[in-house]
């Protein structure tokens, strides 16, 4: 007999040895049976938001990087907004869809902005919209060290 002990959030058991990762726990299984492929379970995307880097501000040109994964299906809207306001997509550039081992997808997205711009802005939030739920990251730039 075998016992899974499923991720609580999407329901998915991962083939893998018992461990704990990013809050869901992984146990060994013969999980292909219960697999994304075969239910289409839906999995919520886990976002990640990473500020420019210093270097990147001094050079003129800070990139802030939102990262979406985990995700199932393969569909999600990706919008900015800096100090609450929705940036222009031109200042955005998507990834394509990365299909991960566990027929999870991830996608990144990245937000330029001009030196100018990022000096006279606070607030920078990255906003997800998947069939799941939606989700939003931000971080303040005053409050980053």
């Amino acid at each position: 007999m075998f016992y899974f002990l499923c991720d609580s959030v999407s329901g998915i058991c991962p083939c893998t040895a018992p461990t704990v990762s990013m809050g869901r726990y992984l146990l060994l299984g013969l999980c292909a049976l219960f697999s994304l492929s075969l239910t289409g379970a839906d999995a919520i995307p886990v976002v990640f938001i990473f500020k420019p880097s210093e270097e990147q501000v001094k050079e003129g040109n800070p990139t802030a990087v939102c990262l979406i994964n985990n995700f199932y299906p393969r569909s999600v809207t990706i919008k900015w907004k800096v100090d609450g306001q929705d940036v222009i997509a031109s200042d955005i550039k998507n990834s394509d869809y990365m299909q991960e081992s566990d027929n999870t997808y991830s996608q990144s997205s990245m937000l330029t902005l001009t030196k100018d711009k990022w000096d006279k802005s606070e607030k920078f939030e990255c906003l997800v919209q998947h069939k799941t739920q939606q989700l939003a990251q931000s971080f303040i730039k005053s409050q980053c060290t």
